[in-house]
């Protein structure tokens, strides 16, 4: 098991076990495996905290997409480099684990399962502030589909209430969950 205080603040990794624990309770509810689950929602934020320059000191590549998305993306970033991370440095390999990470803040038209679990159970954790915290996780325990449209709808809303750029798969993910 990786130790996320080496990579991230305390109050990140308290965030990381509240993702875990939901992720996991989630699972049960929709049968799928909950050590996947525990391990992807431990391990999703673990670039949160990476500024682009610390790349190369860990030993990891940068290229023009790694750059274009730090420049116009920057607050889902942690999640495209995560998985590269994690499979590099860590040798975790398992794939289901690695997308659900990866698509855990833009999502993307017809997520797997434990991807919209791990999407959901960043958004949902109880350390998270928002009105419909209790009636959405009562929608993601009947239909995880409608929950991702929910939640993807406010947070589409929010990234271009700030005026910023939404990131292309998030406008798919919504243009598919609308249906």
């Amino acid at each position: 098991m990786i130790n996320i205080w080496e990579w991230l603040s305390d109050k990140r990794a308290q965030h990381s076990l509240r993702v875990a624990e939901t992720a996991v309770f989630l699972a049960k509810v929709h049968h799928c495996r909950e050590d996947l689950a525990f391990e992807a929602g431990l391990y999703h934020d673990i670039a949160k905290e990476i500024n682009q320059d610390k790349l190369g000191e860990i030993g990891l590549q940068q290229n023009r997409l790694c750059k274009s998305l730090h420049q116009h993306y920057f607050p889902v970033w942690h999640a495209f480099i995560a998985p590269t991370i994690l499979r590099e440095k860590y040798g975790i390999k398992h794939k289901e684990v690695l997308s659900a990470i990866r698509w855990h803040t833009t999502g993307r038209a017809k997520m797997t399962a434990l991807e919209k679990i791990i999407f959901l159970a960043d958004y949902l954790e109880p350390g998270r502030t928002h009105d419909q915290g209790d009636a959405l996780l009562k929608v993601a325990m009947k239909d995880l589909d409608k929950a991702v449209a929910i939640v993807i709808r406010e947070t589409v809303a929010r990234v271009e209430e700030k005026g910023s750029d939404v990131h292309p798969f998030s406008k798919a993910c919504l243009a598919y969950y609308k249906r």
